[in-house]
């Protein structure tokens, strides 16, 4: 089975038709998985919650911490219809310079509000707004956004097992997971997965996104701890999943990549052949952008389009050096 799998696409329909296309036209695939992130930076979130309704599987999905905002945000219209069970939050977001918000305290504590910036969540308002415009989007993310949503999945397909997380395993929603982390944070995720393997000696692999940065890791346990090794990674890129204990990959972004490359980023995973093959596919940012500057979003995912900046200051120098390679491929 060829399985494509997305992650943040973060409401950016012009990406996620570019890389439907890609994946059901040139790539043959017969399932698409979702690892999180529908909705936050772009101006489409109507479709990308309707591409989560009508083409991925029940089993086949987890919540971003993006959707987790969209899911926890109260507005004024929703209180008269608020059940009393829910126990509302008020906290102003940018540690207390932004905004106040209301928040179900379901998804994101007062503490996450506080410290969530003030764009991301301008741009969920204006998410959810639109997404009230469309009676189908509305009820099925308000069905579909459950607590359950947002922690590590467990699919399987043609007998091999795989977990789908959003973040990490220790924290879903908020953790990033980068490849060079070889000393502390990559070793601590294999450790959740080598409790996860149990006595099975068969590999077992994680999709993961939240970074925006496309990724793949492959490790073997030794006797001190685990033998890790992360790949610089190329368009068109086939890699095995054979011969390794564990694999932590990330298919990269959709709809905001954030490796200095435009392109829309996703993977292919065959199960039969046991490989996955990381694909970019060029769309016309512009188009995007120019529905975030007529919906009067703001203009910081504006840029991040353009420029597809990777995080500059966290990101070693020879991997900012790959990202300038592997983008003019």
């Amino acid at each position: 089975m060829k399985i494509a799998i997305f992650s943040d696409i973060h409401a950016n329909l012009h990406a996620l038709e570019a890389a439907l296309d890609d994946a059901a036209n040139a790539m043959e695939a017969e399932e698409f998985w979702s690892l999180g992130d529908l909705v936050g930076y772009g101006p489409h979130p109507v479709n990308t919650v309707l591409f989560l309704k009508r083409y991925v599987k029940p089993d086949a999905w987890v919540m971003g911490n993006h959707d987790a905002m969209l899911a926890d945000l109260i507005l004024p219209e929703d209180l008269p219809a608020l059940p009393k069970s829910v126990r509302p939050i008020r906290v102003k977001v940018n540690k207390g310079e932004g905004r106040e918000i209301i928040g179900r305290n379901v998804f994101m504590k007062e503490e996450d509000w506080f410290k969530t910036t003030l764009m991301p969540v301008d741009v969920i308002i204006l998410n959810r707004a639109a997404l009230r415009q469309n009676a189908e989007a509305d009820a099925y993310w308000r069905k579909a956004f459950k607590p359950n949503r947002a922690v590590p999945r467990k699919v399987e397909r043609d007998g091999l097992k795989f977990i789908l997380v959003h973040g990490c395993q220790a924290y879903p929603l908020s953790r990033y997971l980068y490849a060079w982390e070889k000393d502390i944070l990559i070793p601590r995720e294999l450790q959740e997965l080598k409790k996860m393997r149990s006595r099975s000696k068969k590999s077992i692999v994680q999709f993961y996104g939240h970074t925006h940065v496309p990724t793949f890791i492959c490790a073997k346990e030794t006797k001190s701890g685990f033998d890790i090794r992360a790949e610089k990674i190329f368009p068109g890129q086939t890699f095995s999943l054979k011969g390794n204990d564990y694999f932590l990959i990330n298919p990269g972004s959709v709809g905001q990549p954030r490796d200095r490359d435009q392109r829309a980023s996703y993977i292919l995973l065959d199960t039969k052949e046991r490989a996955v093959t990381f694909r970019r596919v060029k769309y016309e940012y512009t188009d995007t952008a120019r529905d975030l500057v007529a919906g009067d979003y703001p203009m910081g995912p504006v840029r991040r389009l353009q420029t597809a900046a990777a995080a500059e200051r966290e990101t070693p120098d020879e991997w900012l050096e790959h990202y300038n390679e592997a983008g003019k491929r």
